[in-house]
């Protein structure tokens, strides 16, 4: 939580934001409420992980009939490109929070992790990148932590002190505003509580040329280690473009995690969820 203040609001206050500027001059107007009611904000940091694009990698094939597939070392997931008309300005996905656990060779000690996400141009723009989920990490005592975050690449990852736990039901919404603005909102439907992101002035410059669902292995000088999960799903998977074309994923490209001579996760679009289901192969 270094370098972040902690902010106590009354409850009952309409409409009360805590505003924050970080290093990097990057504005961020944060509400959380529960039931309509504002709660406490406190904000942290988490210096020694991040996010990325898709670090995507050539590897033996893998193909589908019907979707582009590529393979990537940090991301599991499908990602819409070349959008019909416009370009990509909204994406939200609904996804749990599952139980991880350690892989063959791992232990606590390495706090093996993933993160859960919605988001817009982490996939071919290079600029900039705005995203908003959830992490879940195995800490060195063995118990799970998870914690709601949002970024604005390059800006750092920011967490806030929203109660997640195992098997609650995240609703993401990112929305593209201009090129270094944007909302991550971000809502816990077995809690009530919502949180709501403005944030102007980013470091980057989006391009609006994806909107993506994503489970990734996180970073930090390299990738961390990369934690088992059951199957997981991003329901009700949809994209909007500036013209205001709603578009889901049945289309999109599909993002299986290679890492080490295997394929750890592949990805699909799942008619059932409406939306993108991620299967651990390995």
């Amino acid at each position: 939580m270094k370098g972040f203040p902690i902010f106590f609001l009354a409850t009952g206050l309409a409409q009360a934001v805590t505003h924050y500027t970080s290093e990097n001059g990057v504005n961020y107007e944060i509400q959380m409420t529960q039931h309509g009611s504002e709660l406490p904000v406190e904000l942290g940091s988490r210096p020694d992980l991040s996010t990325s694009g898709s670090l995507k990698i050539d590897s033996p094939g893998k193909t589908r009939p019907n979707n582009v597939q590529s393979s990537s070392s940090n991301w599991c997931g499908m990602a819409n490109v070349n959008p019909p008309s416009g370009y990509w300005t909204n994406v939200e996905g609904v996804w749990n929070v599952p139980h991880v656990s350690l892989r063959s060779g791992q232990t606590n000690a390495n706090q093996p992790s993933i993160a859960q996400w919605v988001g817009i141009d982490g996939d071919g723009c290079g600029t900039g990148l705005i995203q908003g989920g959830t992490i879940s990490e195995i800490m060195s005592d063995g118990s799970q932590s998870n914690s709601a975050w949002w970024e604005f690449v390059p800006d750092a990852l920011v967490t806030i002190n929203m109660k997640v736990s195992i098997g609650d039901q995240i609703t993401g919404n990112v929305t593209m505003t201009s090129i270094t603005s944007g909302i991550v909102e971000i809502h816990n439907s077995n809690t009530g509580v919502d949180v709501s992101v403005v944030i102007t002035g980013g470091p980057g410059q989006l391009c609006g040329h994806s909107a993506e669902w994503i489970l990734e292995d996180l970073t930090s000088n390299g990738l961390v280690p990369f934690a088992e999960f059951p199957i997981s799903y991003f329901a009700l998977a949809s994209s909007t473009t500036s013209t205001g074309t709603v578009v889901g994923a049945e289309a999109a490209e599909e993002i299986y995690l290679y890492q080490n001579g295997q394929y750890l996760c592949e990805a699909s679009f799942d008619a059932g969820y409406d939306g993108v289901v991620v299967i651990p192969t390995a």
